[in-house]
Formats: C-alpha cells, structure tokens, sequence
C-alpha cells in the first residue's frame, strides 16, 4: 500500500480551529491590558498634576515673585489670582506632555479635559482641571468616578 505525505483535511481543519481560539483569546488578553494601563497612565498623570500644581501655586503666591506668572522647569505658566490658568499651553508646560499623546479640550467654566489618545471610552477616560477660586487643589484635578479606558 501506498502512503501519502502530508496533512488530512481534519487535521488542518483542527489545526486552524485551535490557532483561532489562541490568537483570540490572545487579543482578549491584549486589550484589557492595554485598558489597565491606561487606567493607570491616566491616574499617574492626575497625581503627578496635583502635586506640581500646589508646588508651582506655593511658589506663585510667594512675595518676591512676578505675580500672575511662574517659571515650572524653564516652562512660562500663566495665572488668574493664584490659580494655574486653565489653558491647553499651560496644561502641556506643567505636566510636559504632547498633543500627540493627550487630547487637551476646553470644558465648560473654566475647565481643561485631557484624554488620553486611543482610548475606547473617553467618557470615562480623562483629567479634569477647574480653575475655581477657593477650592483646593486635589479638588480642581479630578477623576471620573468609574474609569474606564
């Protein structure tokens, strides 16, 4: 009898099933890691906002400095009676981040929305500033309640 080399059709039929079920479960994998970390860029960022935000307004409100203005890292930063002023120039000096990676949009009343790029839910998925006279600064950089990216 004669023996033929090569595959039977069930086997490369099987072959494919098992490798569609792997690479999806793969990219399953992939995006809800990708969504982890940008969960965790965003949360990173509104820290690290926070933080240079008091820095700078301490600095700001000093004695001996040029009032309504600020040197951050060799970064000029504009403000309104002591507050960063909500602007996308101010936002990208402050916190050094580019239009390519972050979607800045003026909000309504004073406010500055970053989003990061690529993301699947925006709505869920940025940093707020508010420039609000008498409110402290972790309240004017805000987080949604549920993010999701």
């Amino acid at each position: 009898m004669r023996r033929h080399k090569g595959f039977t059709l069930l086997e490369l039929t099987t072959c494919i099933i098992i490798a569609s079920v792997l690479a999806a479960s793969g990219s399953f994998y992939f995006k809800g890691a990708l969504g982890n970390a940008r969960k965790a860029l965003l949360q990173d960022t509104a820290h690290t906002f926070k933080q240079d935000l008091a820095l700078i307004e301490l600095l700001e409100s000093s004695d001996h400095r040029q009032p309504n203005s600020a040197v951050f890292d060799e970064h000029p930063l504009k403000f309104t009676h002591h507050r960063l002023q909500s602007s996308s120039t101010n936002i990208q000096n402050l916190l050094e981040i580019s239009p390519q990676d972050w979607n800045i949009q003026p909000g309504a009343d004073h406010s500055i929305l970053l989003t990061p790029r690529g993301t699947s839910h925006p709505e869920s998925c940025y940093i707020k500033y508010a420039e609000i006279p008498g409110k402290t600064t972790h309240s004017r950089v805000q987080l949604p309640a549920s993010i999701r990216c």
